[in-house]
């Protein structure tokens, strides 16, 4: 929220599991861990409605694997709720003014895609995504803060990244902590957007000892 004060951006997007859905995930579950979808709701929604407060002027809810978890568990215990039981009503997108983008599918910003994932994950992922797309891609899903870049024959220069996360690394109980604590990066992502030739100019914003650096500006 600091770095959003500063640099007051036209866009904000969420890059996918914003939300863990924890209790319903196919993983094994800790016992000791809350199982109350309600409470994890509620508090994400407070932290959608802090984003609203940097008045930008186009939100955007990206759906992750993680909220997708929700989906799945309906259509696999409940399908008869299917049509009647959506992400997009229960996390009151709609009235919170997200637009909403959902699992595998993607939106723009300028000449950029924006998506969670093209079902790939690891080190590489961002850089798959970007030779798949041919385009400029922004990228959530593996926890990493990556870049890579593209030239061709065109001479045109596309890039992929993968724009780190926010989580806690103590809260996932599925991986090695130490592969948790090595491999995923606190981060963000800004892009700046050049409205005339709609190209995007993307910069990661990597959190080193819980301490950023945004327009030259140390922001703890």
């Amino acid at each position: 929220m600091k770095i959003g004060r500063l640099i007051r951006p036209s866009i904000v997007f969420t890059i996918g599991d914003f939300f863990d859905f924890y209790c319903i995930s196919d993983f094994d579950r800790d016992p000791n861990r809350s199982q109350l979808l309600d409470q994890e709701i509620k508090q994400g929604l407070v932290l959608l409605q802090e984003l609203k407060t940097l008045k930008a002027e186009r939100y955007i809810f990206i759906a992750g694997n993680h909220e997708f978890r929700l989906e799945r568990h309906i259509k696999r215990n409940t399908p008869a709720l299917a049509n009647m039981v959506n992400l997009q009503d229960i996390l009151k997108l709609k009235t919170l003014g997200y637009e909403y983008v959902p699992y595998q599918d993607y939106t723009t910003i300028g000449k950029c895609v924006v998506t969670h994932c093209l079902n790939r994950s690891g080190d590489t992922a961002h850089t798959k995504a970007v030779e798949m797309a041919g385009k400029n891609i922004i990228m959530g899903h593996t926890h990493r803060l990556n870049a890579t870049y593209r030239g061709s024959i065109t001479e045109k220069t596309h890039v992929g990244m993968s724009i780190g996360w926010l989580g806690d690394p103590n809260q996932l109980d599925y991986k090695h902590k130490l592969n948790t604590r090595c491999q995923f990066i606190h981060g963000c992502y800004v892009g700046y957007l050049d409205t005339k030739t709609e190209y995007v100019y993307s910069q990661l914003v990597p959190f080193v000892n819980s301490t950023a650096v945004v327009n030259g500006q140390l922001i703890k």
